[in-house]
């Protein structure tokens, strides 16, 4: 594990996991494809999830056990250190929160906070793990997040209902490249999102894979 360049708002860490480990994890996702669902969304006014492909185009692997225990060992290992650099306070008590998602051709998901809806306020640091096929099968599937901005900025994403799909004005956000083998994590409360995916082969094994979560503070008071 090996630490690589951090942006102004994300740690970075690349070669996350050993070459045995993240070979057994693509072997397992891939082999789980027609257990893959829509992911959903949840809206500030309503405690329901629901499926919105035109705010969010992402697969996710349902289930509380869908990440491999090898894999949620070291990021329970290397999460909480993160938000520790990143300003969060972390204790015994917090918990991480994990997810296997897959993106393929045509995915994205909208700029969001992981952390606006009451039902999730608790997360305090959001992780994103990049596991895809060496060398990557497909284009675009950036993660940008928001940077800081003095008072009068505007933030400006992607925003893939634009017919052109062209910004008015210069964004304020970091771009990660979605490389193999690459952990980033931010804070929860930053607006980001995943750029549109192209996948030429259309095929399950050429998505963009993540082990997406985030760490929830847990404490009373």
């Amino acid at each position: 594990m090996t630490a690589g360049s951090e942006s102004s708002v994300c740690l970075l860490i690349d070669d996350f996991l050993p070459l045995p480990e993240l070979t057994q994890l693509l072997a397992y996702t891939i082999d789980r494809e027609v257990d893959f669902a829509d992911a959903t969304i949840l809206r500030n006014g309503s405690n329901l999830a629901s499926v919105d492909l035109g705010v969010r185009r992402i697969g996710l692997l349902p289930g509380a056990d869908s990440v491999p225990p090898f894999v949620l060992r070291r990021l329970r290992q290397a999460v909480p250190e993160l938000a520790r650099r990143l300003g969060h306070e972390v204790d015994e008590s917090d918990s991480l929160e994990a997810h296997l998602t897959a993106t393929g051709d045509g995915g994205f998901f909208l700029a969001h906070s992981d952390s606006s809806h009451p039902a999730v306020q608790t997360r305090s640091t959001t992780f994103v793990f990049f596991f895809s096929q060496n060398p990557r099968p497909f284009e675009g599937g950036e993660l940008c997040v928001e940077r800081d901005w003095r008072s009068g900025d505007r933030i400006y994403l992607q925003d893939n209902r634009h017919p052109d799909g062209l910004l008015q004005r210069r964004e304020v956000v970091d771009v990660i490249e979605p490389q193999v083998n690459r952990l980033v994590a931010f804070s929860s409360y930053r607006m980001h999102e995943v750029r549109p995916v192209r996948v030429q082969s259309r095929a399950f094994a050429s998505s963009r894979f993540t082990v997406t979560g985030a760490l929830h503070r847990n404490r009373m008071g």
